[in-house]
Order: C-alpha cells, then sequence, then structure tokens
C-alpha cells in the first residue's frame, strides 16, 4: 500500500507539472489579483464551514489549530468533489479517509460529523434561498411564474432537509429494522445495521 501511495503521489506531481507547464501563468496571476477581496471572502466562508464541521466532531478538541486541521482536510475533499464526477461521493470519504489515518479519528465519529456537517449546511442555505424568496416577491419585474415555481421548488428542497433531519433525529432505520426484525437477514447484513445504528446513535447524543 506504501509503494502504492508513493506511485500516486509521484503520478499526481508529474501531472501537475504537465499543467503547470501548459498553463499561461501570467493570465493565472492576472485573474487572482482581480479575484482581490472576493478570495478572502471565499476563505472567510470555508472557514466558517470548518468551524461548524468542527463543533461536530465531538472527539476533536475546540482550538484553532483543529479547526486548521480540518479546513485543510475539508479543501482537499472539496477539491476532489469539483475534479470527479462522484460529487460528495467522491471527497466525503477522503475527508474521512484523512481524518482516520492522519488523526485517529475513528471512521464512524468522521461519518457522523460529515453528515452533521451537511445537515448544518443544508439548513443554512435554505434560510439563504429564503431570503431570496422573499426579495423575488418584492420586485414587480419578475413574472408570477417566477416566484411560483421558485417557491415550491424550495417548499421541495426545505421539505428534504427536514425528513433528513428527523430520519437522524428519531434513528428511523433503526426503527425500522426492529419493526422488520433481523433474524431473518444475513449476517453480514445484519452486522451493517448494526453500524447503521451506532451512527444513529451519535447523531441522536450530537442533538
Amino acid at each position: 500500500m506504501k509503494y502504492i501511495t508513493v506511485g500516486f503521489m509521484l503520478g499526481g506531481m508529474a501531472l501537475l507539472g504537465v499543467i503547470l507547464h501548459q498553463t499561461n501563468l501570467t493570465e493565472v496571476w492576472t485573474r487572482l489579483q482581480e479575484v482581490g477581496w472576493k478570495g478572502v471572502a471565499v476563505i472567510l466562508i470555508t472557514a466558517a464551514d470548518a468551524a461548524s464541521w468542527h463543533l461536530a466532531l465531538l472527539s476533536a478538541s475546540l482550538t484553532l489549530p483543529w479547526t486548521y486541521r480540518l479546513w485543510t482536510v475539508m479543501m482537499v475533499g472539496e477539491a476532489i468533489n469539483n475534479v470527479t464526477p462522484f460529487v460528495s461521493l467522491g471527497g466525503e470519504p477522503v475527508k474521512a479517509t484523512l481524518l482516520n489515518k492522519r488523526y485517529g479519528i475513528s471512521y464512524r465519529e468522521a461519518a457522523v460529523s460529515l453528515v452533521l456537517a451537511q445537515t448544518i449546511i443544508n439548513i443554512a442555505l435554505a434560510v439563504f434561498l429564503l431570503s431570496g424568496l422573499v426579495i423575488m416577491f418584492f420586485t414587480p419585474a419578475l413574472p408570477p411564474s417566477y416566484r411560483l415555481w421558485t417557491g415550491l421548488g424550495l417548499i421541495t428542497f426545505s421539505g428534504c432537509i427536514l425528513l433528513f433531519f428527523l430520519v437522524q433525529r428519531h434513528k428511523t432505520i433503526s426503527r425500522v429494522s426492529q419493526w422488520v426484525g433481523l433474524g431473518g437477514l444475513s449476517a453480514r447484513l445484519q452486522t451493517f445495521l448494526a453500524v447503521v445504528q451506532d451512527v444513529e446513535e451519535r447523531l441522536v447524543t450530537f442533538y
């Protein structure tokens, strides 16, 4: 595994070298200068995301070095989300793996913290979108159909977030599995459900 890791690192460095060789670095620097204060705003936003994730990681002490560690892990995961077609299915497992390999955080706790962080982000996003919807209703230039479909979309999105929260808060998967019964399930599936139940217990403990 160590040799594979070194191979991937060398391959990545070689690929980065090819990209830099084919890139107009002067143009890149010009674009970075145009970003200006917006870049600072992006850093502050991602730092806020890392801080909210930090609160969900109960075994990590509430210190700035830990928040910085989580920020670096988050940047790696988000970079993978942006360069692969898997969206969060690509970056989130990488975050959990980095937390486990570099900082000794168990996979279960890392998974719980990532679920909680995504829940927090989506709730904040719903509130943000609600403010935009309010502005739309006070903008006469927009046709009523825009307001109608935007409102329906926001209701649907918010309902999904609420359902996602309720599933976590009330241990829905554990309750359903107990209601159905585990006796007829294979040992592997029973083990998987036991892991899910442990994750749900951790979620409820946090809430």
